[in-house]
């Protein structure tokens, strides 16, 4: 259209690490045992996350993740676990057009039935690691990252009943801030 009208700028991305955002995630990652294996066989997971998302500072944001995972076991039948973990990101590194996060966090989960051999179906999950994030829209943003996640029963059952899952990964995520 003639007649000298300025085109408005196109408003910049919201960022994951901007105060006061928050929106959802859904994020998938396989995860294979990569040490102190339990002496019956290499557990490998695969894991489906769904989570909300708050940036609580301009460089931290909580993460509530709701995990499906399902873990392969060569001794026992397969488990299906369900987990609640709340994670803290922290950006490390803001670049124009992506950031670099770590993150960690620990929370129960409930399996349909032992995992991993000799364990239990309440357990704990435990995570950290470290991934980048970069808008590919107005509010959309692709994550990525790798992570180690840890499977026990802290213990809860005594030493000798107690056996972990200690498993290294990578995770794709879709990230939608409102």
């Amino acid at each position: 259209m003639d007649g000298g009208q300025a085109v408005a700028p196109e408003p910049e991305p919201l960022r994951l690490f901007e105060r006061g955002a928050l929106g959802i995630e859904l994020g998938i990652g396989p995860y294979v045992e990569a040490w102190n294996l339990n002496n019956n066989g290499r557990e490998w997971l695969a894991d489906g996350a769904f989570s909300i998302w708050w940036s609580f500072a301009s460089r931290a944001t909580l993460v509530v993740e709701f995990h499906a995972t399902r873990v392969f076991q060569e001794s026992l039948r397969n488990a299906f676990v369900t987990g609640l973990v709340p994670v803290v990101r922290v950006r490390m590194l803001d670049r124009p057009t992506w950031d670099l996060f770590g993150e960690i966090g620990v929370g129960p989960s409930w399996s349909d039935t032992t995992v991993p051999a000799g364990g239990t179906r309440f357990n704990y999950f435990g995570l950290a690691g470290m991934g980048i994030s970069r808008p590919v829209g107005q509010r959309v943003h692709a994550v990525a990252g790798f992570r180690w996640l840890h499977l026990s029963n802290n213990g809860r059952e005594g030493h000798d009943h107690n056996p972990d899952i200690q498993a290294l990964g990578g995770y794709a995520a879709v990230a939608v801030a409102f």
